[in-house]
């Protein structure tokens, strides 16, 4: 049921959907940091909030919001740390992927055009 939540709480924000998905996000994001928590030898809260922060900055985009949570919960500060980096990597990852999925539909297209002109 997680894996399925994870995958339709995305799918559901790229179709246009707007209602009832930041809280999912969150859930999903601290599940996941909490699963790789003992991998790292991280606390799982802390590796929860992190996940948490990341599952919503990486999935809305919203890089400046996700600082401005994290600077406005607190903590202490090798907790707002770990969550400033991961907003940082998330945001950085995104992008990475962002332009990776660009060139390859891109070049999906023309290639896709190229056959059609060719055989036509």
């Amino acid at each position: 049921m997680a894996l399925l939540r994870a995958a339709s709480t995305p799918a559901a924000v790229a179709a246009g959907g707007c209602g009832g998905v930041f809280v999912p996000f969150l859930a999903i994001g601290d599940l996941s940091g909490r699963v790789f928590a003992a991998a790292f030898g991280v606390p799982p809260d802390l590796a929860g909030a992190a996940g948490a922060v990341a599952g919503s900055r990486q999935q809305y985009r919203l890089p400046f919001t996700a600082v401005a949570m994290v600077l406005g919960v607190g903590g202490p500060k090798a907790a707002t740390l770990t969550c400033l980096t991961t907003v940082v990597i998330a945001a950085l990852s995104g992008l990475v992927t962002a332009r990776a999925v660009n060139t390859l539909s891109s070049s999906l297209l023309a290639m896709i055009r190229r056959t059609r002109s060719s055989g036509g």
